[in-house]
């Protein structure tokens, strides 16, 4: 099949839709990705088989558009405008949206062209406008309104034809929007078992936490830096490594300060994939920390996974899918979102050294037998492989 693929952000990278991408190529797919062009990316250009189409815009710009979503039909029109010069020229057995934004253009499109949309739904996108404060005030609020952003995800997973999402908790979220279970595969943000390995992991220095991903509110990275100071009282030397970057990091690094915690504390910024697992290699306890919110309780990061990979203890927070797949391993430890004290608890229950290399080869094994990115490659093949034999349905209501 020839297979259009849709999405907001700019490509590579794109860790998901790279996955998919090269996932459907080995298939024997033939994948195009539309994107925008930020800075000074090739307008066309082929990487790894997946042939990449661009258009340039500002960032701002582009975000202004982006706004419109439900209000207007601007950012709709100029999708479409460009899918269909696309299609024209290529001309798509299938349509591939990534994340909610977009569903409305795609459906349309599908039903246009004859052919089936398929919408993959990284995130509940609506939690996240509320977790990432884009509902509050009165302007934002008109744009980013959380109730006409729910109506509109029931409207679009009752329409797409195929439904994908990273974790079983969202598919169940889903089926309450109106969703038929049947028409949704679960295809989750697991690792490469080649590029995550324990064989990487060459551990030196002091007792170090990792955390890898966005910084924000709903990520939780405040809670582990308030725990820091009892966790130094009782470890001296730990140290606290943060790769990521995002709206909440200088909130993060004033607070690291009023806490006299700075020289325990590395704030590394955005790196190449390759170098977060090189400093994954270099730690001894992964963290994902996040507040519990409707969004972080149906979906699950890449990071956890990947630290399993590598054979790293995890400590999470009691988020439904984390505290899910860790207590089902038992790779690590568990805390309470939002509680410092209780993540103390949490990082002493990991134990000796000794403790930590068993539970992070369980966590290995885990990934080995269930959550490894082979599996789900598998599932997302399939899906297609099964959409090839079926009629569009046609469904838009």
């Amino acid at each position: 099949m020839k297979i259009g693929m849709m999405l907001e952000n700019a490509f590579p990278p794109d860790l998901r839709v790279e996955n998919e991408a090269a996932a459907l190529c080995a298939g024997g797919h033939e994948v195009h990705v539309l994107a925008p062009a930020f800075s000074g990316e090739p307008l066309e250009e082929e990487r790894g088989g997946v042939r990449i189409h661009r258009f340039r815009r500002s960032r701002r710009a582009f975000k202004r558009l982006q706004a419109t979503v439900l209000r207007l039909p601007l950012y709709k029109r100029f999708w479409m405008n460009r899918m269909r010069d696309l299609h024209g020229r290529t001309g798509f057995d299938a349509l591939h949206v990534h994340d909610l934004p977009l569903a409305a253009a795609g459906i349309s499109l599908s039903r246009e062209f004859g052919i089936p949309c398929i919408l993959d739904l990284h995130e509940n996108f609506p939690a996240l406008l509320e977790d990432s404060g884009n509902t509050r005030g009165l302007v934002k609020g008109y744009f980013f309104n959380s109730g006409a952003w729910r109506r509109y995800e029931s409207w679009a997973v009752r329409n797409a034809d195929r439904i994908i999402v990273v974790v079983d908790e969202a598919l169940v979220r889903l089926k309450t929007a109106g969703a038929d279970p049947q028409r949704i595969t679960v295809v989750s943000n697991t690792p490469d078992l080649e590029r995550f390995r324990p064989d990487r992991r060459q551990k030196k220095g002091p007792l170090r936490m990792i955390y890898a991903g966005g910084f924000g509110p709903h990520r939780g990275i405040e809670t582990v830096l308030q725990a820091m100071p009892e966790l130094l009282r009782r470890h001296p030397g730990l140290e606290l490594v943060l790769a990521g970057d995002g709206a909440g990091r200088s909130s993060c690094e004033r607070l690291a300060a009023v806490l006299g915690i700075e020289r325990y504390v590395k704030f590394l910024g955005w790196i190449e994939s390759g170098a977060v697992a090189d400093w994954m290699g270099k730690s001894d306890i992964g963290l994902v920390p996040h507040a519990s919110t409707g969004h972080t309780n149906s979906t699950v990061p890449h990071k956890l996974f990947q630290y399993m990979a590598m054979a790293m203890p995890v400590l999470v927070s009691d988020c439904a899918p984390l505290q899910r797949i860790v207590a089902s391993c038992r790779c690590g430890a568990v805390f309470h979102a939002g509680d410092p004290l209780d993540f103390v608890r949490a990082f002493f229950a990991l134990g000796s050294a000794g403790r930590r290399r068993e539970l992070g080869m369980r966590g290995r094994r885990a990934v080995e037998k269930r959550w490894t990115w082979r599996k789900d490659a598998q599932k997302l093949t399939t899906l297609y492989r099964d959409l090839g034999k079926s009629k569009r349905t046609g469904r838009i209501s």
